[in-house]
């Protein structure tokens, strides 16, 4: 158990998740000018804002997880 109550399975599931989502397989191998170049030709209303802020946040928690975990 995990500071944040996560489990281990739950801790790869999210990672497996984050690691198999379209726009991270897109933007993984961009570089900042081509991720900037994408987010201005699809991050074009609050919807598409809302898509990209969450798996934002997804990508930090998980990142927070792991180094967290053994603190």
């Amino acid at each position: 158990m995990t500071a944040f109550n996560v489990t281990a399975p739950d801790e790869v599931k999210d990672r497996n998740g984050i690691k198999s989502d379209h726009m991270v397989q897109v933007l993984v191998t961009k570089r900042p000018a081509q991720i900037n170049d994408w987010v201005d030709a699809n991050v074009t209303d609050l919807a598409s804002a809302k898509l990209v802020l969450k798996l934002i946040l997804r990508i930090i928690v998980a990142l927070l997880r792991r180094e967290l975990r053994d603190s």
